[in-house]
């Protein structure tokens, strides 16, 4: 067999995604607390300063609450790009920002949505939401740094250019669902940056896995 290879993925917009801000947005409608519908689309920063105030906070909530794991579903590929490094005895994790109490929920969502997948590296919910005691709880960075993968793969700028930073060969997931990164995605092309932009992680090219 090929060499073990290391591979980390962060889950949420890069693996997985789902429409928090339309749900949480279509409810507060509903109630006469908001008058348009806002989407993941027009969030072009990580903090969503650019939702009104009172939608911010009830989607932060919303990424805090195990029930909405379930809203999520595999982004096209990215199942089948992750069986098929599993099944070819490649070594898996996961490490996401999403708060603490979704940690139970998120293990249980990928045992159903990323079946005959084997996370050798673990599951690893890293909260930087500051929503519980931040004290023994580890940053990404730190995580990857003791896990040292081979790949990383995220949507978020500052993870991408810290796993660059570590040494870790680094992908940021940019497409249409995404629009946050756009401006960083266009100047990693321009200045030909050794941190990868990927539409999709299942467009990870097959001839590094020899």
């Amino acid at each position: 067999m090929e060499d073990i290879i290391k591979f980390m993925f962060d889950l949420d917009d890069t693996l997985v995604a789902g429409d928090v801000i339309a749900d949480v947005c279509s409810k507060m409608m509903r109630d006469g607390l908001i008058d348009k519908l806002y989407t993941n689309l027009d969030v072009k920063n990580y903090d969503l300063r650019d939702l009104p105030a009172n939608l911010a906070k009830g989607v932060k909530r919303a990424f805090a609450d195990p029930d909405y794991v379930w809203i999520k579903r595999p982004i096209s590929g990215s199942y089948y790009f992750l069986r098929f490094l599993s099944e070819t005895g490649h070594d898996i994790g996961i490490i996401t920002a999403r708060p603490a109490s979704t940690t139970e929920e998120t293990v249980r969502f990928l045992a159903a949505r990323f079946h005959h997948v084997t996370f050798r590296l673990g599951i690893h919910v890293i909260n930087n939401n500051n929503q519980i005691d931040m004290t023994n709880i580890p940053t990404k960075k730190e995580k990857l740094e003791e896990i040292k993968p081979d790949f990383y793969f995220d949507d978020n700028t500052e993870y991408c250019i810290q796993g660059h930073d570590l040494g870790i060969e680094t992908f940021l997931i940019s497409n249409k669902q995404t629009p946050w990164n756009h401006e960083f995605a266009k100047e990693l092309k321009v200045s030909n940056h050794p941190i990868t932009v990927l539409r999709n992680v299942a467009f990870f090219p097959e001839t590094r896995l020899k």
